[in-house]
Order: C-alpha cells, then sequence, then structure tokens
C-alpha cells in the first residue's frame, strides 16, 4: 500500500475512496442561516464511517459581515472545503502531497467572515479560533488528538476565471501517536507516543486559473512544528487541463519533503525508515455526461524516497471515478 492510498492494494476495490455526502441548509431567519454537511467515507473492510464534517450557524447583519458559531471546516488550503465533493474539482482527489500536511478537516469554534467587491473582483477573508478532537489513520500510524488552541485566518481574492488564495494556522495539539512496528512484515508490537507535541505552524497558499480553454492550478505549504513528531514538511503540486468540449484531459506533479517521526516505516525506532520525499505524476481525463455527473480517470506514479535508499517506493494506481451532486 501507499502513504498516498493507505488502503489501495493490488486488488480492485470501490470501498477506500468512494463517499456519500448529505447537505442541509435552511434560513432561520433573514440574517440567520442554519448549515450542515454529514459524510460516510469508505473504508478498507467495506464499512463507510459516517461523520459531521460540518454543522453550523452563520449571522450575518450585512450582505459584507458575518459570524459563524459551531463546526466547521479549517479553510487552510485551495479546496478544503470541498475535498469529498469530486464534482467541483478536476482530478479524482486532491493531490495528497500538499494536502495531508494538515489532514484535520474540522474544528469546533467562532470565525468571522468578511466580504468586499473591488471591479470585477471579489475579496474575501476569516479569521477562526476554537478547538475540536480528531483521528487521523494512516499506513504508518493513527494519531487520536485534540487541540484548543486553533486560530487563523485566511484571505482569497477572485473573479470568475480566477481565484487566488492564502492562509495562516497555528495550533497546539495533545494526542497519542500509535505506530505498528512491523519488522521483515512481522509485527512486534506498537510505540506509542502520547505527549504534548509542541506548537503548529501551517502557511499556505495557491491560485486557480479557468477560462477559455486552458485551466492552470497550483498550491504550496509549509508546516513547522516544535516537537519531533513532525519538524518541517512542505508540499506543493501544479496541474494543467485543456477543454475539449465535454472532455478535460489533465496532469499533475506534485511532491513533499518531510522531517519527522510521523513519516517513519515501517519500524520508526530504525533512523533509517525515515521517509525523506515524496513525488507523483499523474495523467487523467474527465468527461461531464450531464449538469450532475462527472466520469474521471486517473493513472498515477509515486515514487517515496528513504533515508535508505534500498526501502524506496515505486507505485502505480489506476483510479476511475463517478461523481454526482444532486
Amino acid at each position: 500500500s501507499l502513504n498516498a492510498l493507505g488502503n489501495t492494494g493490488q486488488r480492485m476495490s470501490v470501498d477506500p475512496e468512494s463517499r456519500f455526502g448529505l447537505n442541509l441548509s435552511s434560513e432561520l431567519s433573514d440574517d440567520l442561516v442554519f448549515a450542515s454537511q454529514v459524510v460516510a467515507r469508505g473504508t478498507d473492510g467495506g464499512q463507510y464511517a459516517l461523520l459531521a464534517d460540518w454543522i453550523f450557524v452563520t449571522y450575518k447583519p450585512t450582505d459584507r459581515f458575518g459570524l459563524r458559531v459551531g463546526r466547521q471546516i479549517r479553510p487552510v488550503f485551495l479546496y478544503s472545503e470541498q475535498v469529498d465533493v469530486g464534482f467541483t474539482y478536476l482530478w479524482v482527489r486532491v493531490p495528497h502531497e500538499l494536502y495531508s500536511l494538515f489532514p484535520v478537516k474540522s474544528f469546533n469554534g467562532l470565525s468571522a467572515l468578511f466580504k468586499f467587491e473591488l471591479g470585477e473582483f471579489r475579496l474575501r477573508g476569516e479569521i477562526y479560533g476554537g478547538g475540536g478532537e480528531t483521528t487521523i489513520k494512516q499506513p504508518t500510524f493513527t494519531f487520536i488528538g485534540a487541540s484548543n488552541d486553533i486560530k487563523g485566518v485566511e484571505l482569497s481574492l477572485e473573479n470568475d476565471s480566477f481565484k487566488i488564495h492564502a492562509a495562516y494556522e497555528a495550533n497546539n495539539p495533545r494526542g497519542t501517536l500509535n505506530i505498528p512496528t512491523l519488522i521483515s512484515g512481522t509485527t512486534y508490537g506498537t510505540m506509542i507516543i502520547d505527549s504534548n507535541l509542541g506548537t503548529f505552524e501551517l502557511f499556505s497558499t495557491g491560485f486557480s486559473y479557468d477560462a477559455g480553454k486552458s485551466i492552470l492550478i497550483a498550491e504550496f505549504g509549509s508546516e513547522r512544528g516544535s516537537g519531533t513528531l513532525v519538524k518541517k514538511s512542505t508540499g506543493a503540486y501544479v496541474s494543467a487541463g485543456y477543454h475539449l468540449n465535454i472532455w478535460i484531459p489533465y496532469v499533475v506533479y506534485a511532491w513533499q519533503n518531510v522531517d519527522g517521526l510521523a513519516y517513519a516505516f515501517p519500524d520508526p525506532t530504525v533512523s533509517t525508515t525515515l521517509r525523506n520525499e515524496q513525488s507523483s505524476g499523474l495523467v487523467g481525463v474527465s468527461h461531464q455526461l450531464n449538469p450532475n455527473t462527472k466520469i474521471k480517470v486517473e493513472y498515477m506514479r509515486t515514487l517515496q524516497i528513504f533515508a535508505d535508499s534500498s526501502r524506496n517506493i515505486n507505485a502505480d494506481t489506476a483510479t476511475a471515478s463517478l461523481d454526482m451532486v444532486f
């Protein structure tokens, strides 16, 4: 299996990345709106985990300003709010090399929203804070953690064909890291780290352009931690596509550089198993069947580079998806 696709193996399966979602919203009054999204995500065992990604109330006294309270999405990347809605972006999945830097999607708290019209552009922003709990499962570890000191800011400038985005977040997580210790394919037990993980800081920026025939998208993110679990990680991708009527062929190149115990595989107690880099290149095509349905097909090759080059991994992944919205 692959870090980018932790429950993808050699056999064909629809379980690992299938998702079903329900989005509900209601205007409670002229300036008060309720919204929620519940998603069932597939697992390797054929089970589906049901989670509420967001459930909040927004108070908008004017068109320019608003306050939101409840469970919300952390807006750290260009597609953070759309990760589970494949219909809304170009690829089968968002590039893992960037989005795995900050896999925690939601928080419980308060955010202040603003929006201004600047000629043909719209300036949007969000200042947010709060806390919450999360569970992250990867092939190399399971992390169960909590943070009560999340604070961040997000800005975007956009028009009908162009968007530029930037975000910053800091938090102080605490949690339990459970790492299976695998040696020669045999499980010898687990290494558990239970501690304050230090301060995490994330900066990200990106843009998307889709006008006429050409599509260009790029993002960059950098995460720094004051502990040993994650010291410094960077990720980025560039993507291009071209409109051919209802077909869009596209390419993506993504890369990630990491430093920390969270990226040790298969044995975190051995320094040579630290993963230093990961990169992926893919080609794909998207076909829009109707206004509510898209079919996508991708082929991806991924390389993982370890401190010990004899542990390097090459993996090929073929994926087809059917994305529908109603």
